[in-house]
């Protein structure tokens, strides 16, 4: 390979690499004006960088024990249906060098007046058979089946989360398939696996979350 030949694939290189970087700059960017344009138009607050504080609060929950890098971006705030809600980009990085991955999404995060028991619910995977098999267990109803086939359900205090998850809820995941809710104390997080909500779904995203404090109104009050 001759120098001059060498000097032409590193510039390449060097000019698709800076498109790409350049690129995610400008998607960045347009999603957050586009994002501060809805919550202004919802009348929430915007900010665009996030807040230490809710993601020290949401430290425990399952999707944020994962990986690493994480931030929250485009966060709006304010009073939905009478109920005090946070809604904001978040990802995660996993792995490391030529296997490092980020995941993004966008989650609802309500505050509840009565406690909740730790619950993580979200889609069964076929993968989940296996950490069945090897120990991890998954709540299942024997009146539902249809539930227990969709959604994988797990916490550590078994007999608070059944209570919680009455036929009323139930029957609304079921109806429902492909949600992933989290609940502790007096919060709870709604999202849809990695998946972006695109800044002209936001309304409907929050009232399908909405709809998801709905199914457990008898336990929420």
């Amino acid at each position: 390979m001759s120098q001059q030949y060498l000097i032409v694939v590193i510039a390449a290189c060097a000019a698709i690499f800076g498109l790409v970087i350049y690129s995610r700059y400008w998607y960045l960017k347009k999603r957050t004006e586009a994002l501060q344009s809805v919550a202004q138009e919802m009348r929430l607050s915007f900010t665009p960088e996030g807040d230490e504080v809710l993601m020290s609060a949401l430290a425990g929950f399952h999707l944020f024990s994962r990986g690493h890098s994480k931030k929250i971006r485009n966060l709006m705030r304010g009073v939905i249906k009478d109920r005090e809600v946070k809604v904001f980009d978040y990802s995660y990085t996993i792995g490391h060098g030529k296997e490092r991955h980020t995941r993004r999404q966008t989650v609802a995060c309500f505050e509840v007046p009565s406690r909740l028991p730790g619950f993580s619910l979200q889609p069964e995977r076929l993968w989940h058979k296996l950490e069945e098999w090897l120990g991890r267990k998954d709540m299942n109803f024997d009146a539902h089946p249809d539930f227990s086939k969709k959604y994988l359900l797990r916490g550590a205090d078994e007999i608070a989360i059944r209570r919680l998850f009455d036929t009323r809820a139930l029957e609304f995941f079921e109806g429902h398939p492909g949600l992933c809710v989290e609940g502790d104390g007096n919060i709870l997080i709604f999202y849809r696996g990695s998946s972006q909500v695109k800044p002209g779904a936001i309304r409907p995203f929050i009232d399908e979350g909405v709809s998801v404090l709905g199914a457990f109104r008898d336990a929420l009050g």
